[in-house]
Protein backbone atom coordinates (compact mmCIF):
# COMPACT_ATOMS: atom_id res chain seq x y z
CA UNK A 1 0.00 0.00 0.00
CA UNK A 2 1.29 3.45 -0.89
CA UNK A 3 2.35 5.50 2.11
CA UNK A 4 1.20 9.11 2.09
CA UNK A 5 4.45 11.05 1.78
CA UNK A 6 3.14 14.29 0.29
CA UNK A 7 5.56 17.19 0.81
CA UNK A 8 8.06 14.99 2.62
CA UNK A 9 11.69 15.68 1.69
CA UNK A 10 13.92 12.81 0.61
CA UNK A 11 17.29 14.49 0.27
CA UNK A 12 16.74 17.28 -2.25
CA UNK A 13 13.58 15.63 -3.58
CA UNK A 14 10.17 16.90 -2.45
CA UNK A 15 7.52 14.18 -2.76
CA UNK A 16 4.29 15.67 -4.12
CA UNK A 17 2.00 12.64 -4.26
CA UNK A 18 1.64 9.03 -5.45
CA UNK A 19 1.61 8.19 -9.15
CA UNK A 20 0.98 4.46 -8.84
CA UNK A 21 2.04 1.21 -7.24
CA UNK A 22 2.41 -2.44 -8.13
CA UNK A 23 4.31 -5.57 -7.28
CA UNK A 24 7.63 -3.85 -7.92
CA UNK A 25 7.05 -0.90 -5.58
CA UNK A 26 5.54 2.58 -5.35
CA UNK A 27 6.15 5.59 -7.61
CA UNK A 28 5.72 9.20 -6.46
CA UNK A 29 5.52 12.44 -8.36
CA UNK A 30 8.45 14.42 -7.00
CA UNK A 31 10.15 17.78 -7.41
CA UNK A 32 13.91 17.93 -7.75
CA UNK A 33 14.55 21.11 -5.74
CA UNK A 34 18.12 21.46 -6.99
CA UNK A 35 17.29 21.44 -10.70
CA UNK A 36 13.72 22.70 -10.41
CA UNK A 37 12.16 19.87 -12.41
CA UNK A 38 9.57 17.17 -11.88
CA UNK A 39 10.74 13.56 -11.63
CA UNK A 40 9.27 10.20 -10.65
CA UNK A 41 10.72 8.62 -7.50
CA UNK A 42 10.36 4.84 -7.38
CA UNK A 43 10.80 2.95 -4.10
CA UNK A 44 11.38 -0.73 -4.85
CA UNK A 45 9.37 -3.13 -2.71
CA UNK A 46 11.52 -4.34 0.20
CA UNK A 47 10.21 -7.90 -0.16
CA UNK A 48 11.86 -8.22 -3.55
CA UNK A 49 15.31 -7.73 -2.06
CA UNK A 50 15.51 -10.56 0.44
CA UNK A 51 19.22 -11.20 -0.07
CA UNK A 52 22.37 -9.16 -0.71
CA UNK A 53 22.62 -10.91 -4.08
CA UNK A 54 19.16 -9.71 -5.12
CA UNK A 55 20.01 -6.18 -4.01
CA UNK A 56 23.32 -6.18 -5.89
CA UNK A 57 21.64 -7.57 -9.01
CA UNK A 58 18.93 -4.92 -8.94
CA UNK A 59 21.54 -2.16 -8.67
CA UNK A 60 23.60 -3.65 -11.49
CA UNK A 61 20.52 -3.84 -13.72
CA UNK A 62 19.55 -0.27 -12.87
CA UNK A 63 23.04 0.94 -13.81
CA UNK A 64 22.83 -0.88 -17.14
CA UNK A 65 19.43 0.67 -17.85
CA UNK A 66 20.64 4.11 -16.80
CA UNK A 67 23.37 3.87 -19.44
CA UNK A 68 20.76 3.56 -22.22
CA UNK A 69 20.21 6.77 -24.17
CA UNK A 70 17.28 6.63 -26.58
CA UNK A 71 14.25 8.87 -27.20
CA UNK A 72 11.86 5.92 -26.67
CA UNK A 73 13.31 4.75 -23.34
CA UNK A 74 12.51 6.51 -20.06
CA UNK A 75 15.61 7.99 -18.48
CA UNK A 76 16.96 6.97 -15.07
CA UNK A 77 18.54 10.09 -13.57
CA UNK A 78 19.85 8.65 -10.32
CA UNK A 79 20.10 5.47 -8.26
CA UNK A 80 19.96 5.77 -4.49
CA UNK A 81 18.91 3.93 -1.34
CA UNK A 82 16.21 4.26 1.29
CA UNK A 83 16.38 2.05 4.39
CA UNK A 84 18.70 -0.31 2.53
CA UNK A 85 16.44 -0.70 -0.50
CA UNK A 86 17.22 0.84 -3.91
CA UNK A 87 15.28 3.83 -5.14
CA UNK A 88 15.25 5.10 -8.70
CA UNK A 89 14.89 8.70 -9.81
CA UNK A 90 13.11 8.48 -13.16
CA UNK A 91 11.99 10.78 -15.93
CA UNK A 92 8.50 12.11 -15.19
CA UNK A 93 6.07 11.21 -17.98
CA UNK A 94 2.83 13.16 -17.59
CA UNK A 95 1.04 11.83 -20.67
CA UNK A 96 -0.23 8.62 -19.06
CA UNK A 97 0.20 5.01 -20.15
CA UNK A 98 -0.53 3.42 -23.49
CA UNK A 99 -3.02 1.23 -21.66
CA UNK A 100 -5.05 4.26 -20.57
CA UNK A 101 -4.95 5.60 -24.15
CA UNK A 102 -6.20 2.34 -25.66
CA UNK A 103 -8.83 1.99 -22.93
CA UNK A 104 -10.33 5.36 -23.79
CA UNK A 105 -10.88 4.62 -27.49
CA UNK A 106 -9.72 2.25 -30.24
CA UNK A 107 -6.46 3.34 -31.85
CA UNK A 108 -6.43 4.21 -35.52
CA UNK A 109 -4.26 2.18 -37.88
CA UNK A 110 -1.72 5.02 -38.30
CA UNK A 111 -1.46 5.27 -34.48
CA UNK A 112 -0.91 1.53 -34.16
CA UNK A 113 1.88 1.63 -36.74
CA UNK A 114 3.52 4.74 -35.24
CA UNK A 115 3.35 3.47 -31.65
CA UNK A 116 4.61 0.04 -32.67
CA UNK A 117 7.59 1.53 -34.49
CA UNK A 118 8.51 3.68 -31.48
CA UNK A 119 8.35 0.72 -29.10
CA UNK A 120 10.36 -1.44 -31.50
CA UNK A 121 13.02 1.27 -31.82
CA UNK A 122 13.43 1.48 -28.06
CA UNK A 123 13.63 -2.30 -27.70
CA UNK A 124 16.17 -2.59 -30.53
CA UNK A 125 18.42 -0.03 -28.83
CA UNK A 126 18.19 -1.86 -25.49
CA UNK A 127 18.81 -5.27 -27.04
CA UNK A 128 21.82 -3.86 -28.85
CA UNK A 129 23.26 -2.98 -25.44
CA UNK A 130 22.48 -6.34 -23.87
CA UNK A 131 19.42 -5.20 -21.90
CA UNK A 132 16.16 -7.16 -22.14
CA UNK A 133 12.91 -5.76 -20.77
CA UNK A 134 11.05 -9.01 -20.09
CA UNK A 135 7.64 -7.45 -19.43
CA UNK A 136 6.61 -5.36 -22.43
CA UNK A 137 2.98 -4.33 -21.95
CA UNK A 138 0.84 -1.24 -22.37
CA UNK A 139 1.18 -0.34 -18.67
CA UNK A 140 4.95 -0.07 -19.15
CA UNK A 141 4.77 2.31 -22.10
CA UNK A 142 4.08 5.97 -21.31
CA UNK A 143 3.69 9.27 -23.15
CA UNK A 144 5.63 12.48 -22.76
CA UNK A 145 3.64 15.71 -22.73
CA UNK A 146 4.54 16.02 -26.44
CA UNK A 147 3.06 12.61 -27.27
CA UNK A 148 6.27 10.60 -27.68
CA UNK A 149 6.21 7.03 -26.35
CA UNK A 150 8.79 5.89 -23.82
CA UNK A 151 9.28 2.38 -22.44
CA UNK A 152 9.54 2.19 -18.64
CA UNK A 153 10.48 -0.44 -16.02
CA UNK A 154 13.33 -1.93 -18.05
CA UNK A 155 14.89 -4.88 -16.26
CA UNK A 156 12.82 -4.51 -13.08
CA UNK A 157 10.43 -7.22 -14.24
CA UNK A 158 13.36 -9.66 -14.30
CA UNK A 159 13.92 -9.21 -10.57
CA UNK A 160 10.26 -9.96 -9.88
CA UNK A 161 10.37 -12.98 -12.20
CA UNK A 162 13.53 -14.30 -10.49
CA UNK A 163 11.72 -14.35 -7.14
CA UNK A 164 8.63 -16.10 -8.49
CA UNK A 165 10.65 -18.74 -10.33
CA UNK A 166 13.41 -19.30 -7.78
CA UNK A 167 12.87 -23.06 -8.00
CA UNK A 168 13.35 -23.24 -11.76
CA UNK A 169 16.40 -24.87 -13.29
CA UNK A 170 19.34 -22.51 -13.88
CA UNK A 171 19.01 -22.95 -17.66
CA UNK A 172 15.37 -21.83 -17.49
CA UNK A 173 16.22 -18.74 -15.46
CA UNK A 174 18.99 -17.77 -17.85
CA UNK A 175 16.63 -18.03 -20.79
CA UNK A 176 13.99 -15.95 -19.03
CA UNK A 177 16.43 -13.25 -17.93
CA UNK A 178 18.15 -12.10 -21.07
CA UNK A 179 21.10 -14.50 -21.29
CA UNK A 180 20.14 -15.76 -24.76
CA UNK A 181 18.46 -14.58 -27.96
CA UNK A 182 15.08 -16.02 -26.97
CA UNK A 183 14.63 -13.31 -24.35
CA UNK A 184 15.10 -10.54 -26.91
CA UNK A 185 12.65 -12.32 -29.17
CA UNK A 186 10.14 -12.56 -26.33
CA UNK A 187 10.23 -8.76 -25.99
CA UNK A 188 9.44 -8.44 -29.70
CA UNK A 189 6.72 -11.09 -29.45
CA UNK A 190 5.04 -9.24 -26.57
CA UNK A 191 5.12 -6.02 -28.57
CA UNK A 192 3.56 -7.82 -31.54
CA UNK A 193 0.79 -9.30 -29.42
CA UNK A 194 -0.09 -5.88 -28.00
CA UNK A 195 -0.23 -4.42 -31.51
CA UNK A 196 -2.39 -7.29 -32.75
CA UNK A 197 -4.81 -6.74 -29.87
CA UNK A 198 -4.96 -3.00 -30.63
CA UNK A 199 -5.55 -3.76 -34.30
CA UNK A 200 -8.40 -6.11 -33.42
CA UNK A 201 -10.03 -3.48 -31.20
CA UNK A 202 -9.72 -0.99 -34.04
CA UNK A 203 -11.55 -3.41 -36.34
CA UNK A 204 -8.60 -3.80 -38.71
CA UNK A 205 -8.66 -7.11 -40.59
CA UNK A 206 -5.30 -8.94 -40.58
CA UNK A 207 -3.64 -9.04 -43.99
Amino acid sequence: MAVHLEHRMHGHYEILGPLGEGGMGVVYKTRDTRLGRLVALKFLAAGLLESPEARDRSLAEARAIAALNHPNIATIYEIGESDGAPILVLEYLPGGTLRSRTGARPLSLPEIVEFGLQIAAGLAHAHGHGVVHGDVKTENVMFTDEGRLKITDFGLARLHDERRHAGALPETRRSRHGQGPLSALSDCARNGRRLAAARARAGVTPV
